[in-house]
């Protein structure tokens, strides 16, 4: 059980990287078609909720030349570790990512 918990955050680990990018290209679409930060944060969120994570939403920055950066967060699914309350916070996934949309 301890080999898939192990297993399972490292997982979460990386897919949460691309996960995170794919929500900043999102956010990066949608700052180029309005320039609204709102619309951004929105269309980024929806990205990341396909796959159970949320962005933070002051995270989110938008460059001159609209490349969005944002950072997620997630849970990992563990069997074990989410009973013991000291190792909580190694559920708690969190990566940053960058996108940006080419016309």
């Amino acid at each position: 059980m301890a080999a898939f918990d192990g297993l399972s955050i490292g997982v979460a680990h990386v897919s949460a990287i691309d996960d995170a990018n794919s929500a900043a290209l999102s956010a990066s679409q949608a700052w180029r078609q309005n320039h609204d930060l709102a619309d951004a944060l929105q269309a980024a969120q929806q990205t990341a909720s396909q796959h159970g994570e949320n962005v933070v939403p002051a995270s989110l920055q938008v460059a001159t030349d609209g490349t969005a950066r944002l950072t997620i967060q997630r849970e990992a699914t563990t069997l074990v570790i989410r009973h013991i309350h000291a190792l909580h916070s190694w559920l708690v996934v969190t990566a940053s990512g960058s996108g940006r949309a080419v016309s």
